[in-house]
């Protein structure tokens, strides 16, 4: 089986957090052909917390985005800058 990484991104989700990360772990797939990725973006909640507990037991990438861009009309402004 091929190598595989779910990747998610998060914001102030540790009361659904658990829940999910529960699913992902029963998944039907390999534990040792998975990989995790989570983008952290400005959480005030426990989020980070949980998931650097869940990356001592599964190999976990966690990257942040902190840049605080306001919303309104912005919003989305991260991806579209992204696209080529």
């Amino acid at each position: 089986m091929c190598r595989v990484m779910i990747g998610c991104p998060v914001r102030n989700r540790a009361w659904i957090l658990p829940h999910y990360l529960q699913h992902l772990i029963a998944l039907a797939y390999p534990p040792e052909q998975m990989e995790y990725c989570f983008v952290i973006n400005d959480c005030t909640d426990e989020t980070e917390l949980i998931l650097q507990e869940f990356a001592h037991r599964f190999p976990v990438r966690l990257l942040y985005d902190n840049s605080s861009r306001p919303g309104g009309w912005q919003r989305g402004f991260y991806q579209f800058s992204r696209l080529a």
